[in-house]
């Protein structure tokens, strides 16, 4: 269990974990087992979009459209739809 490590990180892994549980919880229940490696997926996976999209041209940087459709396409291949 990573929440015993007192590493500074573990707060922000717990946060992510404990959501993706919360939203397992209602969506999907028999995949609660997987709430923190989804969470770690969507964190990592959120947080590199989310650099590279500071790393685009200027003209890119001025909409976020393009980091809005990421990040809901990483969320709906990560986690299972609501009903």
């Amino acid at each position: 269990d990573r929440r015993a490590t007192g590493h500074p990180l573990d707060r922000v892994l717990i946060a992510w974990t404990d959501a993706v549980d919360q939203y397992l919880a209602a969506a999907c229940p028999e995949q609660r087992e997987e709430a923190e490696t989804l969470g770690v997926l969507l964190w990592t996976g959120l947080h590199g979009q989310f650099a590279l999209w500071h790393t685009l041209p200027h003209s890119f940087v001025d909409d976020d459209t393009i980091l809005r459709e990421l990040e809901e396409a990483l969320m709906r291949r990560l986690l299972p739809p609501s009903d």
